[in-house]
């Protein structure tokens, strides 16, 4: 008994190619749920662990963010559950389907939309003692070292709602250190998703698992 190969060793490879693509596009659809959840709990750490949000929860610390917007107890907490909370709810796993010559694509994409429902957070915007309306939150996410308050300037100090300084007398706030400011591009949030390439990659094992 002999064996005799009829077909082309090029077009073996390629019908072994398009069984192996099917398999991983497969894989990828069966894990993709799995790798949603996955990112939706990287993204937790990744905005916990960014000073701003630190520095927002240092109630009554001289200097703090928390302390230069005059943010009452509770209500950096509030916000940044809010942030997390808007982030988990738009990421998506999209991914295109694998070819024969496994070329394909998987996108952790978060909409466009998120960061005006964002600035939207009722906790993002506080009443000064002049009764007028800060929107803190844009501040620090997308106006820079643009002037916050005219007029006036922070003084460390256990008054004020924080306890950690109050604003007084003198030429104009703005949000120091320049570290923590923040542009539409470049802010606390786009910077928790900066530089993320091994733990993404982990998730992309995920998709493939199994």
């Amino acid at each position: 008994m002999g064996l005799r190969i009829v077909d082309s060793f090029s077009n073996i490879k390629k019908k072994i190619d398009t069984v192996i693509a099917g398999h991983m596009n497969k894989k990828i659809q069966k894990n993709k749920s799995r790798a949603e959840r996955q990112i939706k709990g990287l993204i937790r750490g990744w905005i916990e662990e960014q000073p701003e949000v630190a520095s927002l929860r240092d109630q009554g610390g001289f200097g703090s963010l928390n302390a230069q917007f005059g943010l009452p107890p509770g209500v950096p907490d509030i916000a940044i559950e809010a942030i997390i909370q808007a982030l988990i709810a738009s990421i998506e796993v999209l991914f295109t389907r694998v070819d024969n010559k496994f070329r394909g694509k998987v996108e952790f994409r978060i909409r466009g939309q998120v960061i005006l429902s964002i600035l939207d957070i009722p906790e993002g915007t506080v009443i000064t003692e002049k009764g007028a309306d800060l929107n803190w939150l844009q501040w620090l996410l997308t106006r820079g070292i643009e002037t916050v308050v005219s007029g006036y300037k922070y003084v460390p100090g256990a008054r004020g709602r924080s306890g950690g300084g109050t604003m007084m007398g003198g030429s104009s706030f703005r949000v120091e250190p320049i570290s923590f400011t923040g542009t539409v591009n470049k802010n606390f949030i786009t910077r928790a998703f900066a530089g993320r390439d091994k733990e993404l990659s982990k998730v992309l094992q995920v998709l493939l698992k199994g």
